[in-house]
């Protein structure tokens, strides 16, 4: 806790299973960072209300490779950069192609 009260951004690759403490803890302290989170992370309620209070969205690009210690590497299954640093990609408009049309919606 003492180092995190000092840093002004935090980057890290916090284990997955404490990420939702973990962000509450970033927002709480009010820190800025670019962290690693599985593409579940996105759906929990703690990372979910920062995205809808815009405090929270995702980076450039997912995480496909990680290198272990040991030099090897694995790969993973969607995994994403998140932040709350401003990056001009969340403020490019979304090239929208069509209408809604009821006849083509799919209804189940």
């Amino acid at each position: 806790m003492e180092i995190l009260e000092e840093v002004d951004i935090v980057v890290t690759n916090p284990p997955f299973s404490l990420f939702r403490e973990y962000i509450s803890q970033l927002d709480e302290y009010k820190k800025k960072f670019v962290i690693i989170g599985n593409i579940n992370t996105i759906s929990y309620n703690e990372s979910f209300k920062l995205i809808k209070e815009n405090k929270l969205w995702l980076g450039y690009n997912s995480v496909r490779h990680f290198t272990r210690p040991d030099g090897s590497s694995y790969e993973t299954a969607r995994t994403f950069w998140y932040t709350n640093l401003d990056i001009k990609k969340r403020h490019e408009d979304i090239i929208l192609y069509k209408k809604f049309n009821e006849e083509e919606y799919l209804k189940i």
